[in-house]
């Protein structure tokens, strides 16, 4: 997928393939990556709570139905 195939509010899921996954929602589409606010908190060794902000490659990123 590319940046085009996303706008800002869309829900999406985000991580590696075969890492952990977060949800999140698109707050800004740049050029190159897009900025996913998480909705939940994450994290095994490190606690990220929800409303963190990613900068996240569309190449890792899912939409949600």
């Amino acid at each position: 997928m590319s940046t085009s195939d996303f706008k800002v509010g869309d829900k999406v899921v985000f991580g590696r393939t075969y890492g952990e996954k977060t949800e999140g929602t698109v707050v800004k589409v740049n050029r190159m990556k897009l900025k996913v606010r998480q909705d939940e908190s994450r994290g095994m060794f490190r606690a990220y709570p929800a409303g963190t902000v990613w900068g996240v490659p569309p190449s890792l990123c899912s939409k949600v139905a």
